[in-house]
């Protein structure tokens, strides 16, 4: 162990942990620390895709609960399932500006592909 350890950070889409973005930490008191994810920073992959236009959806399988009015990342019981779109194919699609990371609900990315014709996740 050591002192001195990596903060790494965590894909927001698809959850690898990675160096995109990491920093170096250090221990006040030069205690021991291990390698720790320190916040989200899209990975390489998904980066790329946000330069190119792209947003994401997320299919979970919970909802907000009643006092909430969004689902946070912490807290997003994720299915597995994650699809990319082109952010104006989507503002299109929803009548609205919509932001890069959506969550949305079970069945609903099954129903965009549907109606796009886009059968795979990313």
């Amino acid at each position: 162990m050591s002192h001195v350890a990596m903060g790494r950070k965590q894909c927001p889409v698809c959850l690898e942990i990675h160096d995109n973005g990491a920093e170096i930490l250090l221990h006040r008191q030069l205690k021991d620390i291990k390698d720790q994810v320190t916040g989200h920073h899209l990975c390489e992959e998904h980066e790329q895709q946000e330069k190119d236009g792209f947003i994401f959806f997320i299919e979970i399988s919970n909802t907000p609960d009643n006092d909430q009015e969004t689902i946070r990342q912490e807290n997003a019981n994720r299915t597995g399932h994650i699809m990319s779109i082109k952010r104006e194919a989507a503002e299109g699609m929803f009548n609205r500006e919509v932001e890069l990371f959506n969550f949305v609900e079970e069945g609903v990315i099954k129903l965009i592909q549907e109606q796009t014709n886009h059968n795979e996740d990313v």
